[in-house]
């Protein structure tokens, strides 16, 4: 018995797909949907896709998906089902009973499907609740499957294969298997600071960059000069954690065993193995400045033409140091089609509504006229016979801006059909242009005859375009959702106001090295004009900055006059934190609208509340104008109770759970899973870096009392010259009788 167990065991150890390597791990449903909440399929057939990330340098052991569903007691069993399509293939069947309404199912997702990249999964409910003169849109057709409670549980193989540096974009790419931290390890000696300082930045932009979307946890750690260096990783690290190596080849001598000791020639960088299988990046030069470059250089270069395991970099010719935000943005006056903005030639076939979406990324600070328009011109066509009901919308953010009626029997081409986009609808940050698509069927012959009509076809074609109106730069802020959007305003379209990151401590370097790879994903390419200091300033610092310090080490003449002051001894404005009521209806505050509503102009804030601030579990963000500084800069303050809570918040606030909620000034958080509270509790400035104009009207716009006060000084003045002129006009009188 004992012997027929242990053969039992070692079957299912062996069996195909078992996590031998790695253990299971849970990834819920929702954490692969752009928003939280349940799928829902609707009429007599309804489709849903999911899309599974998968590292190219990460294979998959077993994978199993686990379904939570509900369906409607309506539907017929013998006709009603739900099926599972991994890449195209279907791998399961369910049957949508409705004396079972509630299932729980587990479907293996087979090894020989998965592939690099992105992996599609497919739900399709076919839903029937009579055989005769059905109604295909019945409110009684649906099925729901839970998305929190349904999840994907896999496991990744272990893999011995060598890597190049052609590999890096495979082993940092988004999705399952992709690595998502990294240990940056440099030489103890005070002589390199300054190479620390330099180049580190540039390799976490450089990786975070590979990351695509996906966060990137960064921490640091000096080596050691002595016997013990080569236990390197350090044992209070994460397992298989990748190990980025940054030093000349003496300081990289102490570390590095004698069969990897480097040739170095100049700025160059490796791939090796770590001593128990882990990734190791290695970037060198014989000097600081060559190791700099070298960190540089990896920010621009293409991984596919680097298939070895060193690079060696020469030289970096034409605009490598330029900010890449211009690139990504649409440019005032400039003219783009739907190719070039990701979206190209598009069909659609067959009865049901549709969405086609272009995005339309405009610059941070993107600022414009109110009567302004962008003008769309498209090229598109549609099929004969579709039914009375057929039509498009275009929507601009989700706000409706044409529709038309698809209504000729015999189908419909057009070219260069112009839509003006008001100018006013447009947001800094990405836009998107959706056209709204719903085609039904022509009226059946009888009342229990229907067509599925898939034969019918609307097509957008991909040389339609899109000229945005003439605009200048200009802003208001603090604004949190714009932050989050670009990073802006310490990212900005040109590098002629850099910003600095200052970690309080060499402790804080991990979350600084985080929150750069973050900007750097947001601006979408290296950021050059982001540098990175150590230590709180005895100075009040002139320019944008953003700090990570704990509480007990934030003086209150950082924050100058603002609303709040953070510190062992805190200033909360106490009507944004203290309306409970509000917080549970709207975690998003403004302290203006606490405010009582008179035509009297009142300072904000009107109250303050000083208590000792111990912020347990929280993590706290604050946003404000730089008051110190010459011109107009912004300040940004991160802080928590101690180094290590500071660098877990940094940590979950990189994701996009939680990057996502920015808004406001002043924000709380205190887990990846929990919601971020939000707060207004500033006063509004202004910025801007061309069109004097453009400013002066967002100037006035933002502060309608200078209307006002320009209104009243026009009549008084007008009053004043008409008093004026009346009685020079009766001197004038009064000489004539005389």
């Amino acid at each position: 018995m004992y012997k027929s167990l242990l053969v039992l065991v070692m079957i299912m150890l062996a069996a195909p797909g078992s996590a031998v390597e790695t253990p299971l791990k849970a990834l819920p449903l929702a954490k692969l949907l752009p928003q939280p909440g349940p799928i829902r399929l609707v009429d007599d057939s309804s489709a849903t896709e999911i899309f599974i990330p998968l590292a190219p340098a990460a294979a998959i052991a077993d994978a199993i998906l686990s379904l939570h569903y509900t369906n409607s007691i309506a539907l017929e069993a013998k006709r009603s089902s739900l099926l599972v399509r991994f890449n195209e293939a279907t791998i399961a069947q369910i049957r949508l009973d409705s004396a079972q309404p509630t299932g729980d199912v587990d479907i293996r997702l087979p090894q020989d499907l998965w592939r690099p990249g992105y992996n599609k999964l497919t739900l399709v409910a076919i839903q029937h609740y009579t055989d005769t003169c059905e109604d295909d849109q019945a409110p009684e057709l649906w099925t729901e499957i839970d998305t929190s409670r349904s999840h994907l549980s896999y496991s990744l193989k272990a893999t011995d294969r060598s890597y190049q540096v052609a590999d890096l974009s495979n082993l940092f790419a988004p999705g399952l298997g992709g690595q998502d931290e990294v240990l940056m390890l440099t030489a103890p000696a005070a002589d390199a600071d300054a190479l620390r300082l330099r180049a580190l930045p540039a390799i976490a932009q450089a990786l975070a960059l590979r990351r695509n979307y996906a966060p990137l946890t960064i921490s640091h750690r000096r080596w050691r000069n002595d016997a013990e260096s080569a236990n390197y990783p350090p044992d209070d690290s994460k397992p298989g954690i990748a190990q980025i190596l940054v030093g000349t080849p003496d300081q990289l001598a102490s570390i590095l065993p004698v069969s990897d000791q480097l040739v170095v020639d100049g700025p160059k960088t490796w791939v090796r193995p770590g001593r128990n299988g882990e990734f190791r990046l290695i970037i060198s030069g014989r000097t600081a400045d060559e190791v700099i470059e070298a960190a540089r250089d990896l920010m621009v270069m293409d991984d596919a033409l680097a298939a070895h395991d060193d690079v060696s970099f020469i030289a970096a010719h034409g605009p490598t140091r330029a900010s890449f935000m211009q690139r990504r943005a649409l440019q005032p006056g400039g003219t783009y089609d739907f190719t070039s903005l990701g979206v190209g030639d598009t069909s659609f076939t067959g009865v049901g509504a549709r969405h086609l979406d272009v995005p339309l990324p405009l610059p941070a600070d993107f600022y414009t006229y109110e009567s302004a328009q962008a003008e769309l011109s498209l090229d598109f066509a549609y099929g004969a016979g579709l039914g009375k009901a057929s039509v498009v919308n275009i929507l601009l953010n989700g706000e409706m801006v044409h529709g038309m009626m698809l209504n000729v029997p015999d189908g419909q081409s057009f070219h260069d059909y112009r839509i003006h986009l008001p100018a006013r609808m447009l947001v800094p940050g990405i836009n998107t242009l959706t056209f709204a698509i719903t085609v039904r069927a022509p009226d059946a012959s009888s009342a229990c005859v229907q067509s599925k009509a898939r034969q019918m076809l609307v097509q957008y074609f991909g040389n339609s375009h899109i000229t945005m109106p003439s605009a200048g730069n200009a802003a208001v802020l603090p604004d949190l959702r714009r932050f989050a959007a670009s990073g802006f305003p310490f990212v900005t379209s040109s590098d002629d106001k850099p910003a600095v990151v200052v970690a309080d401590s060499e402790e804080l370097l991990g979350p600084a090295l985080t929150l750069i790879g973050k900007l750097a994903q947001q601006a979408h390419g290296p950021v050059h004009a982001l540098s990175l200091a150590v230590g709180l300033p005895d100075r009040p610092l002139q320019g944008s900055a953003i700090i990570l310090a704990p509480l007990d080490r934030l003086k209150p003449e950082l924050f100058g006059d603002w609303a709040v002051t953070l510190g062992r001894v805190a200033a909360w404005p106490t009507k944004t934190f203290g309306d409970i009521k509000l917080m549970v209806q709207d975690r998003h505050l403004d302290l203006e609208s606490l405010l009582p509503q008179s035509g009297q102009d009142q300072e904000l804030p009107v109250e303050t509340l000083r208590q000792r601030a111990y912020s347990g579990d929280l993590g706290i963000l604050a946003t404000y104008r730089n008051e110190s500084a010459k011109d107009v800069a912004s300040m940004m303050v991160i802080t928590a109770d101690s180094n290590l809570r500071l660098a877990q918040r940094v940590a979950d606030l990189v994701h996009p759970e939680l990057w996502g909620q920015l808004k406001g000034d002043l924000v709380t958080w205190k887990s990846l899973d929990s919601a971020m509270v939000t707060a207004e509790v500033g006063k509004p400035y202004e910025v801007g870096t061309s069109n004097r104009w453009l400013l002066l009207r967002l100037i006035l716009s933002n502060n309608p009392w200078y209307w006002l006060g320009a209104v009243l000084a026009g009549l008084v003045i007008v009053s004043a010259l008409s008093a004026y002129l009346l009685r020079q006009r009766r001197r004038r009188l009064m000489r004539g009788k005389e």
